[in-house]
């Protein structure tokens, strides 16, 4: 079906078609003027690929629909949820990207969350399993993220404990600025008042007018 119609077998897709509704006067027929019933021949296999794909999908979307109810709705249930370790003593002491591991999980969950509420309402009669398809895999992956998150993050080697300690530059350079004394008010440093006495040692430069008083 996927070819052009020029270019497809009539005789294959007869018998083809012969397999899957038994009916040999439609077989005969499209046999005997192929010009005339090719038409009626892919519209019948184009109605049993229709039917053929649904049904695959429908039994991808159960398959999916059975992990993710093992899988997310224990991980939602508040009370089990409790019970995993959550954040380390040692939390403040892990390199920065771990930390932000911790942060990610708790966005992850939230966003099952809202997929899991999204996928109850699609379970309604008025939906058709396809339109369940993407929010399912969606929700397994991050179920996957999740699961990857807390194992680094359980796992991690904390930093070498003067490491932990040691401030970031820019910290340390702000801190080293706010501990410069500065200049009372009313006062200039070294500089400026060098240039001050320059100033007032120079001769002042006598003008003179039109007329030539000074």
């Amino acid at each position: 079906m996927a070819l052009p119609p020029d270019s497809r077998d009539i005789a294959q897709g007869a018998q083809m078609l012969l397999r899957l509704n038994h009916n040999r006067i439609m077989f005969a027929n499209i046999i005997r003027r192929p010009d005339l019933h090719a038409g009626k021949l892919f519209y019948e296999l184009g109605k049993y690929l229709s039917l053929r794909l649904a049904a695959d999908t429908m039994a991808a979307v159960a398959a999916l629909q059975q992990k993710a109810d093992a899988l997310i709705i224990p991980l939602l249930d508040e009370k089990k949820e409790a019970a995993h370790k959550g954040k380390r003593p040692d939390h403040d002491s892990l390199p920065d990207d771990i930390k932000a591991l911790y942060v990610d999980n708790a966005n992850i969950l939230h966003q099952m969350r809202d997929l899991h509420a999204k996928l109850r309402i699609k379970s309604s009669g008025k939906y058709r399993p396809c339109d369940r398809y993407d929010d399912l895999t969606a929700l397994l992956a991050l179920h996957d993220r999740y699961v990857s998150n807390w194992e680094a993050y359980d796992h991690a080697a904390p930093l070498p404990a003067s490491d932990a300690a040691r401030p970031a530059a820019g910290a340390t350079a702000a801190a080293a600025a706010a501990e410069e004394p500065s200049a009372p008010a009313g006062t200039m440093d070294g500089t400026a008042a060098a240039e001050e006495e320059d100033t007032a040692a120079k001769p002042k430069r006598k003008t003179r007018t039109r007329d030539g008083a000074e």
